[in-house]
């Protein structure tokens, strides 16, 4: 009898215990679901400022300029939500952004600041429709002024875009120019001993079974880099621009 009762003891005991664990946990989820919704119902009764007469719009891509967004629409929704700057930016964003701006009669001037834009060769083509989209919006008449604390190449390359180029007096501007690398893996793969079988062809070079380059292979890559060459300096503006 007394192990019966000890065992409903602790049995009861289990029961309330969770009970007490379920409620804690439902109490949490609660807390956590309207504080969402108490965010999400801020966020959308908050109307913008109207703008005022003689509006500098300040453009100031953060990250990468993509096609499309490769993060979660929930992990963007959290961070807008949260104040956190996202990494990327869409292109169609900015040139919407530039297109209406040109015909609004608020916005005098736009001010890109390229200071936390991030580039590269595979971004080009995108920084060149930004740049056509610049140059359609100073034909409304409108100053573009470009701003950085520093300027890389890509960086740079939209700047000449803008009427007037500034930099910060502690800055600096770093051009790399274009280049094409290729590692080879021969060595390594000879200090590991692994054994590659591969199908060559004649006039190929394949990167495992070589330690270097050749000198009949290197000018194969030339047309690349060219094409890089013509395709970004395309896109340069020439002189006068104003830098300073």
């Amino acid at each position: 009898m007394a192990d019966v009762k000890q065992r409903n003891g602790f049995l009861g005991f289990i029961r309330v215990l969770w009970r007490g664990i379920n409620i804690t946990r439902q109490a949490i989820l609660n807390l956590i679901f309207f504080g969402l919704l108490l965010i999400i119902i801020l966020a959308a009764a908050r109307r913008p400022l109207p703008l005022q007469d003689k509006t500098v719009l300040v453009l100031q891509p953060k990250g990468q300029i993509v096609e499309q967004y490769s993060v979660d629409p929930a992990q963007r929704v959290i961070a807008k939500l949260s104040g956190e700057p996202m990494q990327q930016v869409q292109l169609r964003d900015l040139l919407m952004v530039l297109k209406h701006a040109a015909s609004d009669p608020r916005i005098s001037a736009v001010l890109l600041d390229t200071s936390d834009l991030q580039t590269g060769t595979w971004t080009y083509a995108s920084l060149r429709q930004v740049g056509h989209a610049l140059d359609e919006f100073e034909t409304s008449g409108k100053p573009v002024i470009a701003w950085a604390s520093g300027y890389d190449q890509g960086q740079y390359y939209l700047a000449m875009h803008a009427n007037r180029v500034l930099l910060d007096p502690a800055g600096s501007v770093l051009f790399t120019g274009f280049d094409s690398y290729q590692p080879y893996f021969k060595d390594l793969l000879d200090k590991l001993g692994v054994n590659v079988h591969l199908f060559v062809s004649a006039n190929s070079n394949p990167p495992p079974s070589r330690s270097c380059s050749t000198a009949p292979h290197r000018p194969r890559r030339r047309p690349t880099v060219t094409g890089w060459v013509a395709c970004g300096t395309s896109g340069w503006i020439p002189w006068p621009r104003r830098a300073s």
